[in-house]
């Protein structure tokens, strides 16, 4: 498996921006929509990725899921990794245009599609094709693959995939579970902005598992769970609110919202 995003992966934000450019170079009537349309009919990948996208969202053009994916699928058949990708989300959920034309939802087609992608390194794939594993939908259920590619998609940064490995440390599925390994999943993810692994963390802090109990960080994980809007992190608050003293309950509350500050400044800057 390619642990670093292909140049494939890496170029399909380049052809928007070129088009753009001979758009304000070569003036009225050369608009981006048409650029992509010559590029396409020479059979230039990124071109048809622009153009499918085009006619997949109705920009510039008709909306027409079938152009669009004739042109994905071009793109895809000649490597294009956001094409494979976005085949494969669009296969996964599937679609009906104005038109009563559509894209049927076809799981194990759309984990073909991840497959290819997340072999050319694109980490968002990685994660999807490893979840896929996991429900068993689309792929066989298999937690040691599911672990393999979260492992691929993690070292570049993908939160979804640290917490992935995290659920899968903390079960034991496809791997020795480690609580303290799991913690430190959760961790990694919850700073990379997984609110999911916030209310984990949370759950962690109070039980004490894999860490040292600790309700006040818990109670900290758990508020910025819910101001990401995770619902269950407020019955974690509840019982936290009940069981700590009160200077612990101040002490986290005090914490709680720094940290939100801190979030927001972030975040705003």
């Amino acid at each position: 498996m390619a642990s670093t995003m292909s140049s494939s992966a890496k170029r399909a934000v380049v052809w928007p921006v070129f088009c753009l450019i001979v758009a304000m170079m070569t003036g009225c009537g050369h608009s981006p929509a048409d650029a992509a349309q010559r590029g396409a009919w020479r059979g230039h990948a990124n071109a048809q990725f622009e153009l499918g996208l085009r006619y997949l969202e109705g920009r510039d053009v008709q909306r027409n899921y079938v152009q669009a994916l004739i042109y994905l699928e071009g793109a895809a058949n000649r490597g294009h990794a956001g094409a494979q990708w976005k085949l494969g989300c669009l296969h996964e959920i599937g679609a009906v245009a104005p038109d009563g034309h559509g894209i049927p939802q076809d799981m194990k087609r759309a984990a073909a599609w991840y497959r290819k992608a997340a072999e050319q390194g694109l980490a968002p794939a990685q994660t999807r094709m490893a979840k896929m594993y996991v429900d068993g939908f689309g792929l066989p259920n298999d937690f040691a693959a599911a672990a393999k590619w979260y492992e691929e998609a993690a070292r570049q940064g993908d939160a979804n995939a640290m917490y992935g490995l995290g659920m899968l440390t903390r079960k034991g599925l496809g791997m020795s579970g480690d609580a303290a390994k799991a913690a430190a999943w959760f961790n990694d993810a919850a700073n990379h902005g997984s609110a999911m692994a916030r209310l984990e963390l949370a759950r962690i802090y109070a039980e004490g598992a894999g860490v040292e109990k600790d309700p006040v960080n818990a109670y900290v994980w758990a508020s910025s769970a819910l101001n990401e809007g995770v619902e269950d992190a407020r019955a974690v608050l509840e019982t936290l609110e009940k069981t700590m003293t009160p200077s612990q309950r101040d002490e986290a509350r005090r914490l709680a919202r720094e940290h939100t500050s801190q979030e927001e400044q972030a975040a705003a800057s």
